[in-house]
């Protein structure tokens, strides 16, 4: 390393182990392994942490031995060394600068060395920036203060002061150190009390030592306690109550009064912003109490947002005229920035703290030197951002600060190799840019002489040409170029362009972006020059050379003369015919380059074992459970971990601290319309896999359709890719030759339409026939009922747009006597927000309720933040006639649900409450019972605490009977559709669909009609599966369906899974034989339903719940245990024959 090298000394007299270390061996070998790792890679951040880590803990035990002393411990200076060289290219965090600094007081280092590493702590001898704008660590400025005033007195013990020691250490700088502190970490309110009380001691032992300047001293003290008065803080009580005890002691009695009158003014408006803040603050203790660095990441992040608009007078039910001033704005922006800070010492190594900070504080915060020193920390603290780099960059610059400031930034990023060896090409190439135009600037500037001009000419062509291969987009050559143009060398320019062909020809991008430049800077024969070079690649690898073409022949067309463009139209036939066999012979390749592949993906290959895992997501704003489980297949394609209900901080770090920058997560919705391309005149035999074959390499094909159209010459697809780039690239395929037929591809926007208000009991085909005389359909899809069964509407896929614009007509059309058919071009740009209080966010969930209070406590409680819609207090609690300790208030407005969250953790009756927004649980599903005659306890059900009616009611054999289950039913059928496949067989009791499950319930009023339906209805098919019938029990283990749409199976794969479920299920019944048929038995207390909030214990495994579910009344009805404790005996279900009997009677 650089300055201090790490040295492997772990073989020489540094390493004896004559002193006791009580280290074991296994850990000294892992600190060779370590320091062996740091020089092989002394960029490693995480081992040079965890070296440092493991040789401090060397050090807390050997204080335990007899030789406690620091300079005893046989690795004292591999120690020292270690963070020497950390230091040279790494800042160190909060807690490593502590513990250094102790162990160096500890060891008597002399202070000259000790204010070196303060230095660096605090940054009280910036490098590159102007301060003040150090961090705000009570830690490290109560270690320094104290530091400083210790040395105070030893030097003044000793004598012979130097002057160095007496300019450091005299009263006047232990005082104003102090002072600087406390500045410093006011905005630290959860514990800058611990500067304070250093710094309200240091000033009254000096009004001890000084009775002569007693009175001025006085004042000053008592200046410093009205100024923290009015500081939000923590102790702010005890502070008041100081101040009341020093003017009881120090002021005369009769001007007390007086004064604590006016202090107490400033107090209760200081004590208000505290009381605002308190419950924020409690949360970080909290969860950093109990080591949830996710709960603190959140809390942080939540407090932030809600600090950035406290400067907003509140609402109330009165019209306010209160309007925000200036310096409240800038007050807000300074607890803001605080708070920021704060953050950034818990997560010195995340860039998105940083860049959440410095933009926040660039757009809000006009000192411009704090702004520079925050992006000089943040530099140091993150070195491999470049992003970081080039915005400090930029901030200099915009405060016009010398060259050799500007310089010493780019140096300073660029020696240490952290930014090219830990961030990568892309961070280097953002400073390099960023510096690199700097010097574009600066050469064209009115006040740069000539050798500045020239060394600005030289900087640039040596950076275009150190570090613009690995670019792209050729970023760093373009300012080159810019350069050139702005001095007047457009001929140098233009061979820069030329140099480049190499590296970028095969981009089209390249050749447009180099034609742009010369219609300005060049004349006719360069642009023809330009051309006559692209077309040398039209049958290599040139990506796009029908854009090409098209670009030239709109050129001759409009700039030159008819000469031109009798020529160009000669060439124009060449090209394309050249272009048309480079096509083909791709075609060709890819069509064999499918079948191997097809041949490979028939072979059998041992898959590795997989384990899925369920995860249950806790969600900070206690919306409940969402399980990864309950996911549909289609989303889970596509959906990633979501951060945008995430406030501006993103998603939580890693617990593990100090690590590299995680990587960013995005959540990505389907969108067919979009990334869907209608590829026509196909030939008409050709086959799907041919299709997928010739766009395999635009992109991952989510789905493809193909239909034959009705003349027989031609076929057309629809294609939908997963993203845009993909349709971007199918697109330039168009005009391409398959077999003997030229294609045309065209994006799919506008061709489907979206279907609502028809007749519940129309399928597929009603569908289609609707819809078949307006032109060729595609694809017809039903939505998934597995989060609620009512959803009644579809998608209608036309092979254009034209066609299902002009179906169109179908819209408002009467569907018998009470239904209008609406029809839509879907388009999700316009989808509608949910409405209702949840979605609007005027409902508020109240948990941890007790249970001795009623509608009309909590109305009191919450009417005074605005007007109360409605109270639901669900009941059949714990104990009978009470509610089940939660709640929902709805507001009138959003405003009043915000400020009813100020009773958060307010206790009411003997409970603290727990008070949230409620939102919406997706997760939660809502099933469809279709009942028929009086109401039976359905098979699957949840119990309640509702009185039993004892007449009249059957028993659970008898339900038992006359129930099955329908398993292997498409999530897409809805109870009408079902129905109409079951009522001929007898009247329906209920009818229950668990699309959760593959299938639905099924209890019919006899037992008879039972029997005839299981019979029947095995093998039938609906929606495009074959229907089994089994038990509640076989249900509830059945998995939903899974819509594989991605990709293609081959018929040899199918195969194989088609037998290795025949194999799991055992061989079929010919008869249907009643099997068990699970009920739930009835629960006291019954189960919590919820909207919003999170009911029950915090971070359930799985296997708990699944546990939970089992027990507590789950009888298996049917089977030889079941029933047993209902005085029911041992009893069986019926057999075939037995069925046989009833129905045939």
């Amino acid at each position: 390393m650089e300055g201090v090298q790490y040295e492997n000394t772990t073989d020489d007299t540094s390493m004896d182990t004559s002193e006791p270390t009580t280290l074991t061996a296994e850990e000294l070998a892992h600190i060779a392994t370590l320091l062996t790792q740091v020089a092989e890679n002394p960029f490693s951040y995480e081992t040079q942490v965890e070296y440092i880590t493991l040789l401090r803990r060397g050090l807390d035990l050997h204080r335990k031995s007899p030789n406690a002393h620091p300079s005893r411990y046989p690795l004292w200076n591999d120690l020292k060394a270690a963070r020497l060289g950390m230091l040279e290219r790494y800042r160190l965090t909060e807690d490593m600068f502590a513990e250094w600094i102790e162990d160096e007081n500890e060891a008597g280092t002399d202070w000259s060395e000790v204010k070196t590493i303060f230095d660096a702590a605090l940054e009280l001898e910036p490098e590159f920036y102007i301060g003040p704008g150090a961090p705000s660590s009570t830690r490290l400025w109560k270690l320094y203060a104290e530091w400083t005033e210790e040395w105070a007195r030893k030097v003044t013990k000793r004598g012979n002061i130097t002057p160095d020691e007496l300019d450091m250490f005299n009263n006047d700088a232990v005082l104003s150190t102090w002072e600087t502190a406390v500045e410093q970490t006011k905005g630290a309110i959860h514990d800058s009390d611990l500067v304070w009380n250093g710094y309200r001691d240091a000033m009254m032992r000096i009004v001890e030592q000084h009775p002569e300047k007693r009175d001025e001293l006085i004042k000053h003290v008592f200046q410093a306690y009205e100024n923290r008065l009015g500081v939000v803080h923590s102790t702010l009580s005890q502070t008041f109550t100081d101040l009341s005890t020093f003017v009881t002691d120090y002021f005369p009695a009769e001007d007390y009064e007086s004064t604590m009158v006016n202090a107490n003014k400033v107090y209760a408006a200081t004590n208000k912003l505290w009381e605002d803040r308190e419950i924020f603050e409690a949360r970080i203790k909290n969860a950093r109490l109990e080591g949830n660095i996710a709960e603190e990441w959140m809390a942080f992040a939540e407090y932030i947002e809600w600090e950035k608009q406290s400067y907003l007078p509140k609402k109330t039910g009165r019209k306010n005229k209160a309007k925000a001033t200036k310096q409240d704005r800038d007050d807000c922006a300074q607890r803001v920035i605080h708070l920021f800070e704060r953050a950034s010492l818990r997560w010195p190594t995340e860039p998105r703290v940083w860049e959440e900070m410095i933009f926040y504080a660039l757009e809000n915060n006009s000192n411009v030197t704090k702004n520079i020193a925050m992006l000089g920390r943040a530099a140091l603290s993150c070195p491999w951002s470049g992003s970081l780099w080039s915005i400090l960059f930029n901030a200099l610059e915009t405060a016009f600060k010398p060259f050799e400031t500007l310089s010493a930034v780019k140096d300073k990023a660029m020696e240490s190799g952290i930014l090219e060896n830990v961030g990568g090409k892309e961070e280097v190439l953002k400073l390099q840019v960023t510096w690199l135009n700097y010097q574009r600037r600066r050469a064209t500037s009115q006040l740069s002489d000539e050798d500045e001009i020239e060394l600005a000419e030289l900087e640039v062509e040596q950076g275009a040409k150190t570090y613009g291969s690995s670019d792209s987009n050729f970023r760093l050559d373009r300012i080159w170029i810019s350069l050139l143009c702005d001095l007047d060398k457009v001929s140098e320019a233009r061979d820069v362009w030329k140099g480049l062909v190499q590296l970028h020809g095969d981009s089209h991008q390249f050749w447009l972006r180099w034609y742009t430049w010369e219609r300005e800077f060049g004349e006719k024969k360069d642009v023809a020059s330009l051309f006559n070079m692209a077309f040398q690649r039209i049958d290599k690898k040139l990506d796009w050379p029908e854009k090409i073409v098209e670009t030239w022949k709109e050129w001759v067309e409009d700039e030159c003369d008819a000469e031109d463009i009798q020529n160009m139209l000669l060439k124009l036939r060449k090209h394309t015919a050249s272009i048309a066999e480079r096509r083909q012979k791709e075609a060709e390749q890819a069509a064999a380059s499918g079948a191997q592949a097809e041949a490979v993906e028939a072979a059998p290959v041992a898959q590795p074992a997989v384990q899925a895992e369920t995860m249950d997501v806790e969600m900070g704003d206690g919306s409940g459970k969402r399980k990864f489980e309950d996911d549909t297949s289609e989303e889970r394609d596509t959906k990633k971990a979501k951060s945008e209900d995430i406030p501006e901080l993103p998603d939580a770090p890693n617990p593990e601290l100090g690590k590299a920058p995680l990587p960013e997560a995005s959540a990505l919705k389907r969108d067919r319309e979009n990334t869907t391309v209608i590829v026509r005149n196909l030939p008409a035999d050709i086959e799907m896999v041919k299709v997928r074959q010739f766009f395999r390499d635009c992109g991952i094909i989510n789905s493809l359709k193909l239909v034959k159209e009705a003349d027989g010459n031609s076929s057309t697809a629809t294609i939908e890719f997963d993203s845009l780039e993909s349709v971007a690239a199918a697109k330039t395929r168009d005009m391409k030759k398959v077999g003997d037929n030229e294609i045309s591809i065209q994006v799919g926007t506008g061709s489907t339409l979206y279907v609502t208000n028809f007749p519940p009991t129309a399928d597929d085909g009603y569908i289609r026939k609707l819809f078949e005389p307006y032109g060729t359909i595609v694809d017809i899809r039903f939505p998934s009922l597995r989060y609620n069964t009512h959803r009644r509407f579809c998608y209608v896929q036309f092979t254009s747009a034209t066609e299902a614009r002009s179906s169109l007509a179908l819209d408002g059309r009467k569907l018998g006597e009470k239904l209008n058919l609406s029809v839509k071009i879907s388009d999700p740009n316009q989808k509608k927000d949910r409405e209702g209080p949840v979605y609007e966010g005027r409902e508020v969930f109240i948990r941890n309720i007790d249970f001795k209070v009623r509608e009309d406590d909590i109305r009191a409680a919450f009417e005074k933040f605005g007007t109360i819609e409605r109270i639901n207090l669900p009941a059949a609690g714990p104990k009978k006639g009470t509610h089940k300790g939660f709640g929902f208030v709805v507001f009138s407005k959003k405003e009043e649900a915000d400020a009813s969250l100020a009773l958060n953790k307010i206790a009411l009756k003997s409970r603290m409450l727990d008070v949230s927004i409620a939102t919406p649980n997706p997760g939660k599903v809502k099933f469809n019972n279709a009942v028929t005659g009086s109401a039976s306890p359905e098979p699957d059900a949840m119990a309640t605490d509702e009185p039993t009616e004892p007449s009249n009611r059957p028993t659970r054999d008898e339900i038992n009977k006359k129930t099955f289950a329908i398993l292997n039913l498409p999530d897409t059928i809805n109870d009408a559709r079902l129905r109409a496949i079951l009522d001929p067989y007898g009247p329906l009791h209920k009818l229950t669909l668990r699309p959760d499950h593959a299938g639905a319930i099924v209890e019919y009023e006899s037992v008879a009609d039972a029997g005839k339906a299981s019979m029947a209805l095995p093998g039938t098919e609906i929606g495009g599966s074959t229907i089994r019938i089994g038990s509640v029990s076989e249900l509830k283990q059945s998995k939903p369906v899974v819509r594989k749409d991605k990709g293609f199976e081959s018929k040899k794969k199918q195969e194989e899974a088609k037998k290795e479920e025949e194999k799991k299920e055992g061989p079929r019944p010919k008869l249907f034989a009643p099997t068990s048929v699970s009920v739930r038995g009835r629960r006291q207390g019954g189960g919590m339903t919820r909207r919003g909030g999170f009911v029950g214990m915090v971070g359930k495994k799985v296997e708990e719940k699944k546990v939970e579910e089992k027990k507590e009344g789950d009888v298996e009805m049917g089977d030889a245990d079941a029933g047993k404790g209902e005085g029911d005996g041992e009893k069986k279900g019926k057999s075939n024959e037995e069925f046989r009997k009833m129905f045939l009677k």
